[in-house]
């Protein structure tokens, strides 16, 4: 029986499950993992904005990935030679892992060290526990008399999206944007796309700072580095992810802790990454040499990484990973969004619901998907009450 190792429960790595299992029912496939949760990232806006609790759509790895083995460690070292990875359980226990195929999906963790003290006074997005203790100080901050400000630092679309979700909370949370260039650029290519991202965060009562980083960061703001400062005593990070390459891999690793592939995905005979840990080349004569890190290239490159680990065990040759993006969304409440699906600029209530069925489709467990949906329906969370708990069935 053939014995595959997928590193990590991201998009990448239940998509990788998927296409393997379908392929070789016969298959062996561990799936090693430090938490027992898939999180699902796209809600992030809904839940800041009290509309979903904290990871209410986060799917059991198990139920995600029902015929793998799930093995909660961590991965110590991976051994290309002898086809071994060691992990670590959380017990601090450690063995050895044997493979034939080994799939590095360890997707990426939060930029908090780029900026000094973001680590230390800031929150970050990626994560239920960083999420509820951001929503807990937002909930702190309107039972406080008067205004509070929150500086959002990054201006990609996640910044974007968070910055709305949360002025649209309160009045009183009074919401600085500090975007390094100009807001949301990637939808540059969509015809009047940044600009109508400015309409929307003016509507929401969002101040932009563009043109400026952070410096750094401590209990009462921002210090930015056109030696100005955003008096803040809270601070979100919006600052993206960075890699970091898994011990026994780095000579395949680039500065940025990205695992270089080939456009096969392959690292080296036997080891295979995709996702945001991995530096995917894009086809020869694109605009731009890299795919970019985000959920539907993770997804998709986790389909073409399992079939080419199935194409690998039965000796035959594996193809070339190639993708063309669906779309850009950046949503600012429930009815309202701006970019663009398959290249056609959309915006408003129909991008909005368009959004919704392809989060939800996306969600790797039906069981979890059904269980969002029935609690939505019948117990919404109100905006004043961001702490308050999950109900049962929304986080199962």
């Amino acid at each position: 029986m053939k014995r595959v190792v997928l590193v990590g429960a991201g998009y990448t790595s239940v998509w990788a499950y998927r296409a393997i299992v379908r392929r070789m029912p016969r298959a062996h496939v561990t799936v090693v993992t430090e938490r027992p949760r898939h999180s699902f990232h796209g809600y992030t806006a809904e839940t800041l904005a009290g509309r979903l609790t904290v990871g209410a759509a986060n799917s059991s790895v198990a139920e995600a990935c029902p015929r793998a083995r799930v093995l909660i460690g961590a991965v110590t070292d991976v051994d290309p030679e002898h086809r071994t990875v060691g992990v670590a359980g959380p017990d601090g226990a450690c063995s050895r892992l044997a493979y034939d195929e080994l799939v590095v999906a360890t997707g990426a963790r939060e930029r908090l060290d780029s900026v000094p003290g973001l680590a230390e006074h800031g929150h970050g997005l990626r994560h239920e526990h960083t999420l509820s203790a951001l929503r807990a100080r937002l909930h702190a901050a309107l039972d406080e008399p008067g205004t509070t400000e929150v500086a959002v630092v990054g201006g990609g679309l996640a910044g974007v999206e968070t910055a709305a979700a949360i002025a649209q909370l309160d009045p009183r949370l009074r919401v600085c944007l500090l975007s390094s260039g100009r807001p949301a650029a990637q939808l540059a290519d969509v015809p009047g796309g940044c600009e109508r991202v400015m309409t929307e965060l003016e509507r929401c009562g969002v101040r932009v700072r563009s043109g400026v980083r952070a410096a750094a960061v401590d209990a009462s703001g921002v210090d930015l580095t056109d030696g100005s400062r955003v008096e803040a005593p809270i601070v979100v990070s919006a600052l993206g992810s960075a890699a970091t390459a898994l011990p026994g891999l780095e000579p395949h690793a680039q500065p940025d802790g990205r695992l270089v592939v080939d456009r096969t995905l392959a690292v080296r005979p036997g080891v295979w990454a995709a996702g945001d840990c991995a530096a995917m080349p894009r086809p020869e004569g694109s605009a731009q040499p890299w795919y970019p890190a985000d959920a539907l290239h993770a997804i998709n490159a986790g389909t073409r990484a399992g079939r080419n680990v199935v194409a690998g065990l039965r000796g035959r040759r594996p193809r070339e990973f190639r993708y063309t993006e669906l779309g850009k969304i950046a949503t600012f409440g429930r009815s309202r969004a701006v970019g663009s699906m398959l290249g056609v600029p959309l915006g408003g209530l129909p991008l909005a619901l368009i959004r919704q069925v392809l989060f939800v489709w996306f969600i790797p467990s039906r069981r979890q998907a059904l269980r969002m949906l029935r609690w939505r329906t019948t117990a919404p969370v109100t905006t004043r009450r961001l702490t308050a708990a999950a109900p049962r069935t929304a986080l199962a």
